[in-house]
């Protein structure tokens, strides 16, 4: 007696060559190359762009020394007169600060 499966079972998949393995896997190792030259590209983009912001953030960092040395020395200049002695008197009343939080509607 043959078991209900037995209708709906498959036929036998058909024996395949090793030519025939070798012509579909050719094109897959193709597109592997091209994805792992892409890679390697983009890892040397990845570094490329991490030297610059290097640069970029010693640069930045120059930058902002040059600019505070600049205003010491201005401000070691200017005329003793020109210096306020005291901060400036706060208003006696001021309103209180708007809130930040957005209002119901």
């Amino acid at each position: 007696m043959v078991g209900p499966w037995a209708a709906s079972a498959s036929p036998p998949a058909p024996a395949v060559t090793s030519a025939e393995v070798l012509g579909q896997l050719k094109p897959v190792a193709l597109d592997l190359a091209i994805v792992r030259r892409s890679v390697e590209q983009l890892a040397t983009n990845q570094d490329q762009l991490a030297r610059k912001q290097d640069q970029m953030a010693q640069a930045i960092a120059t930058l902002q020394a040059a600019e505070q040395d600049i205003s010491q020395q201005i401000l070691a200049l200017a005329p003793p007169a020109a210096q306020p002695a005291q901060p400036a008197p706060k208003a006696a009343h001021a309103p209180p600060p708007k809130s930040l939080k957005p209002q119901a509607q």
